[in-house]
């Protein structure tokens, strides 16, 4: 709920008056992000997989078990593959450790997104695959990440796909503090309307990564704002991959309202490599034969054909053919004839004159 308000202070509501930081600590944090957007701007293309472990609650909900996600994505083409799969069982809300209480529910799905389409396959419900237009989400529990960003933000504004760009935006208007004790920075950023504090601490000798993340949120009114109990707690560890920082483990503690604890392990298979297209294709997808392919961009669901089938339908083509817009000899055709024929009808007109005169 805690980071549910964070989000919503961020889009850019007000907050009381209160002491704006000085010009020595806009200064330092301004050199500090400059220094972990550098190092985020590094990492251009990538290919990685993920073994984790999910404890999520909501509520009177738990849900626990392991984890399993692969991605890869280009930021120069907007390309982005993610899928996810969760085999969660439900638990004790009221434990601190739980162990399974029920069978196990496979959840998640598989996500594409191109400048022209979206490709999507969930886990759950309808078992099939679809092209959409690109503004299309992903499908229930797939979430993709921006990977850049771990580290820099709560597990839930992380699963919302949060823009780095857009995120650094709304954090700047909160700047509280800026410390430095050796070559780890600490930037405080608070939000009175919500009674939130987040810190988040910086190594500058690994290009202003950040490695620690601590959302605070007062749980008394007489509480002020360095004494705000804890609520969720992000550690991360890094490996150097050509010459860029990336993550190589994560875990994600919330102590409050209700325990919840997510732990990610990362396998880089590629840094800033050239991608295969045939990555973001619903081809490349580990998919069960027989499952239907659909297009539904026109508006209609076209059938493209079957997972695993021979090259006939599907074959073709990944998505179903849009109709093209007249190219540019067709236009230029058409208005060399109605040029012609308007010219005609001109010379007719101007001929019925000339003899209305002479007459």
């Amino acid at each position: 709920m805690n980071c549910i308000l964070i989000a919503i202070a961020l889009a850019g509501a007000a907050e009381p008056e209160r002491a704006a930081p000085s010009r020595d600590i806009k200064a330092e944090a301004r050199f500090v992000i400059a220094g972990f957007t550098e190092g985020r701007s590094r990492l251009q293309s990538g290919e990685y997989s993920v073994d984790g472990y999910l404890d999520e609650s909501w509520g009177d909900v738990r849900d626990v078990g392991p984890v399993e996600i692969y991605s890869a994505f280009d930021f120069r083409r907007d390309a982005l593959r993610f899928d996810r799969s969760w085999m969660s069982r439900p638990a004790d809300i009221n434990v601190l450790d739980p162990s399974p209480t029920g069978p196990a529910r496979e959840k998640g799905g598989m996500y594409v997104r191109l400048p022209d389409r979206t490709i999507r396959y969930g886990r759950n419900g309808n078992r099939l695959v679809t092209i959409n237009l690109p503004d299309r989400g992903a499908p229930p529990g797939v979430y993709p990440l921006d990977v850049r960003l771990i580290g820099f933000c709560c597990w839930l504004t992380l699963e919302k796909n949060e823009n780095l760009e857009g995120l650094l935006q709304r954090y700047e208007p909160y700047l509280f503090d800026a410390t430095r004790a050796g070559a780890i920075h600490q930037l405080t950023w608070v939000c009175d309307k919500y009674t939130s504090r987040w810190e988040i601490h910086f190594d500058s000798e690994r290009d202003y990564v950040p490695i620690r993340y601590e959302l605070f949120s007062r749980k008394k009114p007489t509480q002020s704002i360095m004494e705000y109990p804890l609520v969720e707690t992000v550690q991360v560890t890094w490996k150097e991959l050509d010459s860029v920082w990336v993550p190589s483990s994560c875990s994600f503690d919330k102590v409050r309202p209700y325990p919840s604890r997510r732990e990610l392990t990362f396998s880089w298979k590629s840094v800033n490599h050239d991608l295969e297209d045939a990555v973001f294709s619903w081809r490349s997808m580990d998919l069960p034969v027989g499952i239907p392919v659909f297009d539904e961009r026109l508006g209609t669901m076209v059938h493209l054909g079957n997972v695993g089938e021979t090259r006939s339908r599907a074959s073709r083509t990944d998505a179903a053919a849009i109709p093209e817009p007249p190219g540019p000899g067709i236009r230029l055709w058409l208005v060399v004839v109605s040029c012609a024929l308007l010219l005609a009808v001109g010379v007719v007109l101007l001929r019925k004159r000339s003899f209305r005169a002479t007459d």
